[in-house]
């Protein structure tokens, strides 16, 4: 049996990543002309001209659209942890602070699905959602790093706390429209949660 090109992976992704990146264009464009909760996913999939069930095979909501590839996202934090030497504070610190250059990198983006997220309260409780998540996935990475099928207490509140100094990094970097980059908000507040609990 014959496999796969592997170009003709390639050719197959590169038409996924654009069908995603027409959808999320055509989202946010409605999003702004009339606001989140009057659009709809029949108007999102005609003005990017495919199919509802097309939308569907990407995003399995219309918020999913707002938050993007998060799921990527969460991938390669856990890869930066993974593979960051150190003791756990070392690993956590290093792997958002990779995290937020790769933000940073795509600046513009996510200030607009910031920006979208403040103006509607209804994905307010996705995002407390995703933070808990985040917080588990990356306890779940101490763990693994030290042999162990289950986070310790400790790796789970060191998560929980890192997490939440991200957020609190995002934020302050929003409401201030990223008049620095956002590593530099991830620093001091990954260095106000040290010292303050030092």
């Amino acid at each position: 049996m014959g496999g796969v090109a592997s170009s003709d992976v390639g050719v197959r992704e590169r038409k996924k990543r654009a069908t995603r990146a027409q959808l999320e264009e055509a989202a946010f464009n409605l999003f702004a002309r009339q606001g989140y909760d009057a659009t709809t996913v029949d108007e999102i999939s005609e003005a990017a001209q495919v199919s509802p069930r097309t939308f569907f095979r990407y995003f399995a909501t219309k918020e999913d659209v707002v938050f993007g590839d998060i799921d990527g996202d969460l991938d390669q934090l856990r890869a930066a942890m993974q593979h960051g030497p150190g003791e756990d504070g070392d690993v956590v610190r290093d792997g958002l602070l990779s995290f937020s250059r790769r933000l940073d990198d795509k600046r513009d983006d996510v200030l607009s699905r910031r920006q979208l997220i403040a103006d509607n309260p209804a994905l307010q409780g996705r995002v407390l959602c995703l933070e808990h998540e985040w917080a588990a996935a990356m306890a779940d990475v101490l763990a693994a790093r030290a042999g162990k099928g289950t986070p310790t207490f400790e790796q789970q509140v060191l998560a929980s706390c890192a997490i939440g100094a991200l957020s609190a990094a995002v934020h302050a970097w929003h409401s201030a429209g990223a008049d620095e980059p956002l590593a530099s908000y991830t620093v001091r507040a990954l260095d106000t949660v040290g010292s303050c609990l030092s």
